[in-house]
């Protein structure tokens, strides 16, 4: 069984997925070309899913990591045209980074040297994608709610987040381009989401489970994991606007969403009371990806045999 195989702590599994992942992922985007932008490109959005697996097989916010990574793996492949923007897959690598970041920020509470990290972090994706600006939404929700604020923590993340800005416009300005800045005042304009949501309700639906079952076993859960599924939770909601608002024709961008719809689907799989139920679930998932990404292929088929009936 699909479900009862990955709940299994298996290295010999997870491997196996990996491998097959990176071929079918090589084979997704594939021809590309060998530039400099395309390698950074490949390299960033593997990386991320290196990042991600680490952070699913360390933290304790999953009870079933084999079988998060396994929904995460197939939400990658399925938006795995990031890959092809170079900007957008640095992104995707430092919005995951500093979502890691603020999960393990109460091992050490007293450490306030991680805010220079997440401005750090927050400054280089919004170099490379102006909009995860807005995810200062979410740091800032995140770090009123886990910590107390204090002049030096505020000082480090604002030298974070100024300081590559600053390098990068004055670099910029040494090689003559500084009409490249002109581009980044239309980044940040709204520009909605443009692809019809109807193909992905399936993800949707499920999302929305884990959330009421969340709630409604909320009092059974343990403290520490019920704080860090909030926050999971806000950074998702973020994400989220942060796609609608600005996501345009860009339908790669839903990546950024991958983490923790893995997370809420893979809690909610695992804590169903029979196998069945597990079973119905994640091959609920797998169809709702199918239909996404084969969307346009599905609304020909349907309109082909449309023009073929006749009245």
């Amino acid at each position: 069984m699909l479900v009862k195989s990955l709940s299994r702590k298996s290295n010999l599994l997870q491997i196996g997925l990996s491998v097959l992942f990176l071929i079918l992922i090589f084979i997704r985007i594939s021809p590309f070309n060998l530039d400099w932008q395309s390698l950074i490109g490949v390299f960033a959005f593997l990386l991320t899913i290196v990042v991600s697996y680490l952070f699913l097989n360390h933290s304790n916010l999953v009870s079933a990591p084999g079988l998060s990574f396994f929904y995460f793996l197939g939400w990658s492949l399925v938006f795995s045209d990031i890959a092809l923007d170079y900007k957008l897959s640095i992104a995707l690598l430092c919005s995951t980074l500093i979502f890691w970041r603020l999960m393990i920020v109460e091992k050490n509470p007293e450490n306030k040297k991680f805010l220079f990290d997440v401005g750090l972090l927050l400054s280089i994706a919004t170099f490379c994608f102006p909009p995860i600006l807005f995810l200062f939404g979410f740091l800032l929700i995140a770090y009123f709610y886990k910590q107390n604020v204090n002049f030096r923590g505020f000082l480090l993340f604002v030298i974070g987040l100024l300081l590559p800005l600053l390098l990068g416009i004055q670099v910029i300005y040494i090689l003559g381009k500084i009409d490249f800045l002109s581009t980044y005042k239309d980044s940040v304009a709204i520009n909605y989401f443009q692809t019809p949501l109807y193909a992905i309700i399936p993800i949707g639906i499920l999302t929305l489970m884990s959330f009421f079952d969340h709630v409604t076993n909320l009092m059974k859960q343990d403290i520490n994991k019920r704080h860090n599924y909030f926050i999971c939770f806000l950074y998702f909601l973020n994400c989220l606007v942060i796609v609608l608002l600005f996501g345009g024709i860009q339908t790669e961008v839903l990546m950024f969403l991958g983490l923790p719809i893995s997370i809420f689907i893979s809690r909610l799989t695992y804590y169903q009371p029979t196998q069945s139920r597990k079973e119905i679930i994640a091959w609920f998932f797998l169809a709702g990806l199918a239909i996404f990404y084969f969307r346009n292929e599905i609304a020909q088929i349907y309109q082909d045999l449309l023009g073929n009936v006749s009245f």
